[in-house]
């Protein structure tokens, strides 16, 4: 997805002979189920869909970042119309090469930049934003990432794909120009000289996990890095404990807060994790006060409460400490 399209003639080469391949022995090629218009919804896509959508929505809109000449997204949901968008730079070179091949392809694509996509789409246009094996092509990833969360409606999400430290791996030639990876517990993208925190880009709830697979023609073991975003509404699905506003995201085992007017800046913030065969896990919460929102990543484990208050501390002459509780109130868990 880089406006630098170097190495952008050995893609371009290496589709036409895959059409080419596919045009003399259909059977050996896997770009039948690409050109399949009711090929269903992957399972976890579709589930990645229902979170996104409205309850009473007939229509999903998806878009697949970096999609090639056809997407390897599916085109069919049980109950849900499916309209699938593609955005790539070469869009245009790979309708040129389906068109030769006498192929339709089963949905639309527009030639352009992930760090554009906002200015293609406008803001809030899709339901599940999708990049596989595509992030590390962009020239700005910072931008790119911003770009594809605007594109996002509330309550969507955003899932990427990619080859961990890709671009190492391929020593920056061609199309591979960011590395993605985690340290700390979260994600980061980065190159030399340049490093950058997801959740510092997003500050919304994200979950990511590895796994690896066979890839490619010589079916090399690669490790993948995967990667949610969840576009959190903060208009709704929120309950008033106290000082705060919180919404529990359990699939990203996240809580999103919200300060409300009794919130005291000067006062210490808590939470208490309770579980059913731990021990309660407490933390402190460091809130900038210039974020409009929080996200607190939630402790692994059963659980079976979740506490959250303020408390004021006062030193007395003696030396010893008073704590006062503002207030606290309990998560729900549901």
């Amino acid at each position: 997805m880089s406006e630098d399209l170097s190495g952008a003639e050995e893609e371009v080469a290496f589709w036409r002979g895959a059409f080419e391949r596919y045009k003399n022995d259909p059977s050996k090629s896997y770009i039948g189920v690409k050109l399949d218009p009711d090929r269903p919804l992957q399972g976890e896509i579709a589930e990645r869909v229902r979170i996104s959508v409205d309850g009473e929505q007939k229509i999903a809109r998806i878009l697949d970042v970096g999609c090639g000449p056809l997407s390897t997204v599916g085109k069919k949901a049980d109950g849900l119309d499916v309209e699938l968008v593609g955005l790539d730079p070469l869009a245009d070179e790979y309708q040129m090469l389906i068109d030769e091949a006498g192929l339709k392809s089963p949905h639309t694509s527009v030639a352009g930049f992930a760090e554009k996509a906002s200015e293609y789409f406008g803001e809030g246009s899709f339901d599940y934003v999708h990049a596989e094996n595509s992030l590390d092509h962009v020239q700005d990833a910072e931008r790119a990432v911003a770009e594809l969360q605007k594109t996002c409606r509330p309550d969507a999400v955003f899932f990427f794909r990619v080859f961990v430290n890709e671009g190492e791996h391929n020593h920056y030639s061609g199309l591979h120009q960011w590395n993605f990876d985690s340290y700390n517990g979260k994600v980061i993208f980065w190159r030399p000289g340049q490093i950058h925190f997801l959740d510092e880009v997003f500050q919304l709830p994200v979950r990511f996990w590895y796994d690896d697979a066979v890839h490619g023609p010589h079916e090399k073991h690669r490790k993948f890095l995967n990667c949610e975003v969840h576009n959190t509404d903060l208009t709704k699905g929120f309950t008033d404990i106290g000082g705060m506003k919180v919404r529990y995201l359990p699939r990203f085992s996240n809580l999103v807060l919200q300060r409300n007017d009794s919130f005291d800046f000067d006062a210490r913030c808590f939470a208490h994790f309770h579980f059913k065969d731990q021990p309660r896990h407490v933390e402190s919460l460091v809130w900038p006060s210039s974020d409009k929102h929080h996200v607190l990543k939630v402790p692994e484990g059963e659980l079976s409460r979740i506490v959250l208050g303020q408390f004021s501390k006062k030193v007395l002459p003696s030396g010893d400490q008073e704590l006062t509780e503002l207030w606290s109130g309990s998560v729900p868990l549901e």
